[in-house]
C-alpha cells in the first residue's frame, strides 16, 4: 500500500444473493485505505474472516460487483473501487436521459462510502417441471375398497381366551363364620397376607435378597379357658 494519503475509511460490506439478485448490507467496518491502494482484495477477505463477517459457508465465496459479476482476489482494491464507481456513473448517465433523448442536468453526487460485495452460497435450486407437476397433485386419501384380511391371518388374530372357563363356580354350601372348623381357620391364616406376612431373605454374602412367605403365622388363635 502506498504511504501517501493513507487514512482510516469506512467500508460497507454487502452480500449478493445469486437466486434473487438482491443485495443486503451485512456490516460496516473501519479499514485503512488510500486513493491508490495497490493491495489485493485478499487483504480485505482476511479482515472479513477475522471480524467474523464471512461465515463458514461464505469464506471461499468470490467478491463481485453490485450486478453479481465475480472478481478475483488478486485484483487491487483501487481497481475494484474504480470499477464500482464506473458502474454507478453509467447508471447515473442512463437516468439523466429524458424521454425525447435529451440530456437532463445530473444531480450533484456526494462522495459515497466505499462498498464491497461478495456472493452468498446458492442453497436454493429451482425445481424442474416434473417435480412441480408432482407437487401440484393432491394425495388420494380415500380407500377404493376395503382391504380383505387373509383367513389364516384372521384365525391367528382371534383370541383364544374363553371367559366361561374362568368363572368361579358356586359352592355347594355357603360358609358361615360360626361353622368354620380349625382347618378352615388355618387355611385362612396361612393364605391371608395380613395374617401371614412376607420377609426378606439374604444369601450368605448378603448381596442377593429374595422375598418369601414367613413359615409361621403372624397371629394365632388364642386358646380359650373354661371355668370348671
Amino acid at each position: 500500500m502506498t504511504a501517501t494519503n493513507t487514512e482510516m475509511s469506512i467500508i460497507r460490506v454487502f452480500s449478493y444473493e445469486p437466486g434473487t439478485k438482491v443485495t443486503k448490507q451485512k456490516r460496516t467496518l473501519e479499514f485503512p485505505m488510500s486513493k491508490k491502494d495497490d493491495r489485493q482484495l485478499e487483504v480485505i477477505r482476511k479482515l472479513l474472516i477475522d471480524r467474523k463477517v464471512l461465515g463458514a459457508l461464505d469464506v471461499r465465496n468470490p467478491f463481485c460487483d453490485a450486478a453479481g459479476a465475480e472478481v478475483s482476489d488478486q485484483m487491487t482494491i483501487s481497481v475494484y473501487l474504480d470499477q464500482l464507481v464506473e458502474d454507478v456513473q453509467e447508471g447515473v448517465e442512463s437516468e439523466t436521459q429524458t424521454k425525447d433523448g435529451k440530456e437532463a442536468a445530473a444531480k450533484p453526487k456526494e462522495e459515497e462510502t466505499p462498498k464491497l460485495y461478495y456472493k452468498k452460497s446458492k442453497v436454493q435450486t429451482k425445481t424442474d417441471n416434473a417435480t412441480q407437476e408432482f407437487l401440484k397433485k393432491k394425495l388420494d386419501l380415500k380407500l377404493r375398497s376395503n382391504p380383505t384380511l387373509n383367513p389364516m391371518r384372521a384365525q391367528l388374530l382371534q383370541s383364544a381366551f374363553q371367559s366361561d372357563k374362568w368363572t368361579a363356580a358356586p359352592a355347594a354350601k355357603l360358609s358361615v363364620v360360626a361353622e368354620l372348623s380349625e382347618r378352615d381357620w388355618s387355611m385362612i391364616a396361612r393364605t391371608n397376607c395380613l395374617l401371614s406376612g412376607q420377609r426378606l431373605t439374604y444369601s450368605g454374602d448378603f448381596k442377593d435378597s429374595t422375598v418369601e412367605r414367613t413359615p409361621f403365622n403372624a397371629f394365632k388363635i388364642k386358646s380359650r379357658t373354661f371355668d370348671s
